[in-house]
């Protein structure tokens, strides 16, 4: 559909939220420094908004948004971009992410995107999947590939608990769990990351 090919800005008066996907991951980011007198909405296309991430790096003005119901103008020091929007309705993001995870793991982000890049050299090329085990205080990170006999594994130290979703400030021994991921995915989010600790997505395991 095409109101999945763009990027859903949702403002309300606390916060802006801007959301994507590519039918395989979704990425909701949360601004809460911008605010708008009524909740409005719209969605801007991947060529103009890669053409607009191109040309904010290059200076760090603030930027000035107007939109109506069709088009969209963006105007930041001497630059203006106007473009069409995407009609459409666009899902309900809140609907497909995981809501009060009751297992929590806390990791140093650089110490995990460095393993997962040593493990997932030996990686199977079509798959590209890496293996995550959870156990009390440590995660295993692995990878294999039949075919050429290889095989990685490294063990990191972190924090895991088991929350209760009455009360969140109760902790309690996390169980142990596995997942395979793809590599690509958990090294673009460590990197985009400014965080210098993360909390994967430990609800998948």
């Amino acid at each position: 559909r095409p109101v999945m090919n763009g990027i859903f800005f949702d403002l309300t008066p606390e916060k802006a939220t801007l959301v994507a996907t590519d039918a395989h991951r979704l990425v909701r980011y949360t601004n809460t420094s911008v605010h708008v007198d009524e909740p409005a909405s719209f969605i801007l296309p991947k060529k103009p908004a890669t053409l607009l991430k191109n040309v904010l790096l290059k200076g760090d003005e603030e930027v000035d948004v107007r939109f109506g119901a069709r088009n969209v103008l963006f105007t930041f020091g001497n630059t203006a971009i106007i473009c069409r929007l995407i009609e459409g309705r666009y899902p309900n993001y809140n609907a497909v992410i995981p809501q009060n995870n009751t297992n929590i793991m806390t990791i140093d982000r650089l110490t995990l995107l460095s393993a997962c890049k040593r493990v997932a050299v030996f990686a199977n090329t079509s798959t590209a999947l890496i293996r995550l085990a959870l156990a009390e205080n440590s995660v295993t990170i692995s990878s294999q590939d039949i075919d050429f006999s290889t095989a990685a594994e490294e063990k990191l130290v972190c924090s895991y608990a088991r929350t209760r979703r009455t009360d969140p400030a109760y902790r309690e021994r996390g169980e142990r769990g596995t997942a395979h991921v793809a590599y690509a995915y958990v090294v673009e989010r460590l990197i985009v990351s400014y965080e210098d600790t993360i909390n994967p997505p430990a609800c998948l395991l």
